[in-house]
């Protein structure tokens, strides 16, 4: 095997090669060397077999440096020998993957074209043959990395053609900007003359940076997402979580009312006193109920994803009346409102309320109602009213109040998770009024009429005679 190229560019071949053992591409758990497999397709289709000499040569003046590098006092905690084991079984794999991809392509070279070497690319006919041979080097090549990847690293496409996890990813790069260099330098290689050839070739060094560049951008945006979907998560929860807190306190607070009044009427056994008695047991017994089925559809549901008459609980409110399911509400509510002093009273008429109510619509009245008596200074107004609009005929429920209302900064963020007025308060009785509202196809607004506070809720008549199975339970 004679050598008649100079010295000065057998040297700088494998000098670029080494360098690309040196400086892989890292992703994932895998090492790539991009720098490797443009200086090997150049050597193959300059030097012909003996190209395979610069590789392998190229690989064992690499990796002292590796094992060095790696065993350095500043990087044996971060890197240590597992990394050097790690970093030379890739870079050997990738020196495998060249030399396969090079046998392959200079038997198609000498078998099919009967072609010589240096590879001459002066016309189009040239050109094409490089291409094709360059193909076949390319799948040999990529042949070997694929089998790599399905046996260290699962399979080649875990996920699809995803822009931001595919195993795809590192190799589009080098092989857009690669080809042209690898042509370019081909094309300028003249054994009298090589340096021009060269000296293109080394500008693979900044596709090598931009290609790195370009994968720390992606393994950032990987984490953002990651990020992003761990924050929703645990938004969702936190929400999940703000409501059976909401809900559940209501539940309790009407159980502690219940109790205490129990403990007054112990001991007596007139008739009104064992009748009383009576009505807070069942009071217990429904408040109980609630709690049990909106925990179980909080729950359940939000984590199954199942419907929450699955949770287990029948919905209360089925088969009853909007202003069965308002007038309930209001009785519920009648204590805690004299406590506050404020008169509570509700309005309807002859002929509007009659349309069956949807189980979720007495957890929108209850939260709107018992915002309204925290809110209120003097008495608190639940009107019923069927209205007939330009888009059809709806149930309208007016809660009113002669609170302070909200200021214009407020008014906006109503009906957000968490936002509160309140300093005791969780922020969450309008959203949820309003999640369950738009599940039902109305809507829920606020207004200030003179000096009232009113909250509107608008249901079309279809909606509010159905029972909606599968929407959410607060």
């Amino acid at each position: 095997m004679t050598w008649s190229e100079p010295t000065g560019y057998l040297a700088g071949l494998i000098v670029l090669l080494a360098a690309g053992v040196l400086l892989p591409v890292r992703f994932e758990d895998r090492e790539d060397h991009i720098l490797l497999t443009i200086g090997s397709a150049v050597a193959g289709a300059v030097l012909g077999p003996r190209a395979f000499v610069l590789v392998w040569s190229a690989l064992v003046v690499a990796l002292p440096f590796v094992w060095l590098r790696a065993l350095l006092p500043t990087n044996r905690e971060t890197l240590g020998s597992a990394a050097a084991w790690r970093s030379s079984g890739w870079a050997l794999l990738s020196a495998v993957a060249v030399t396969v991809g090079g046998v392959l392509s200079m038997g198609t070279y000498r078998v099919v074209f009967d072609g010589t070497f240096p590879m001459p690319i002066h016309d189009l006919g040239q050109l094409g043959v490089a291409c094709a041979v360059g193909t076949v080097a390319w799948v040999g090549t990529m042949a070997v990395r694929v089998l790599s990847v399905r046996r260290f690293s699962g399979a080649l496409l875990p996920r699809g053609l995803d822009p931001f996890e595919s195993n795809l990813i590192p190799y589009l790069l080098p092989l857009i900007g690669g080809c042209p260099l690898v042509t370019a330098s081909i094309a300028l290689y003249d054994p009298v003359d090589p340096w021009a050839s060269l000296f293109v070739l080394w500008w693979c060094l900044p596709l090598y940076w931009a290609t790195v560049f370009d994968l720390r951008g992606r393994r950032l945006g990987q984490e953002l997402r990651r990020d992003a979907l761990a924050r929703q998560r645990l938004a969702a929860i936190g929400e999940v979580s703000a409501r059976i807190v909401h809900q559940s306190r209501h539940q309790v607070g009407l159980m502690g009312w219940s109790i205490h009044r129990l403990r007054n009427l112990v001991g007596r056994d007139d008739p009104l006193s064992v009748a009383a008695a009576g009505a807070e047991l069942d009071a217990l017994a429904d408040a109980k109920d609630r709690l049990s089925e909106m925990l179980a559809s909080e729950l359940l549901h939000e984590r199954h994803g199942g419907e929450p008459g699955e949770s287990g609980g029948e919905p209360a409110d089925e088969g009853r009346t909007l202003a069965e399911v308002v007038a309930e509400v209001v009785e519920q509510l009648t204590d805690e409102a004299a406590r506050s002093g404020v008169r509570l009273a509700v309005t309807v008429g002859p002929d509007d309320g009659a349309s069956l109510a949807a189980p979720q619509l007495r957890d929108v009245v209850f939260n709107l109602v018992d915002n309204a008596l925290d809110a209120a200074t003097g008495d608190v107004q639940v009107d019923i009213a069927r209205q007939h609009d330009d888009d059809g005929e709806h149930d309208v429920v007016r809660v009113i109040d002669d609170g302070p209302g909200l200021d214009g900064t407020d008014v906006d963020r109503a009906f957000e998770p968490f936002f509160t007025t309140k300093g005791d308060g969780t922020g969450m009785g309008l959203a949820i009024a309003d999640a369950l509202v738009g599940d039902l196809g109305g809507d829920l607004r606020y207004e200030r009429v003179g000096d009232r506070t009113v909250f509107v809720v608008r249901l079309p008549v279809a909606s509010a005679t159905v029972t909606v199975p599968g929407t959410r339970q607060a």
